[in-house]
């Protein structure tokens, strides 16, 4: 992780914000488990995104219909 990794109070604190309900006997495995998202998100922080026309997400054409 490029990033310093979040720690159970941010991360109950992030779950509050967003209405989530996180007891306290999970909130270290969730903490686990945002942590390792982030970390495979990161990658993503390396593409030129500058550079790329940003088009709309259609669905598949055997989905629709």
């Amino acid at each position: 992780m490029t990033t310093k990794p979040l720690t159970p109070e941010q991360v109950a604190t992030l779950a509050q914000a967003s209405g989530l309900l996180v007891s306290a006997d999970d909130l270290p495995e969730v903490t686990v488990r945002v942590n390792a998202f982030l970390d495979g998100l990161a990658p993503l922080d390396g593409l030129p995104l500058d550079s790329v026309q940003p088009i709309p997400a259609l669905p598949h054409p055997e989905k629709t219909g």
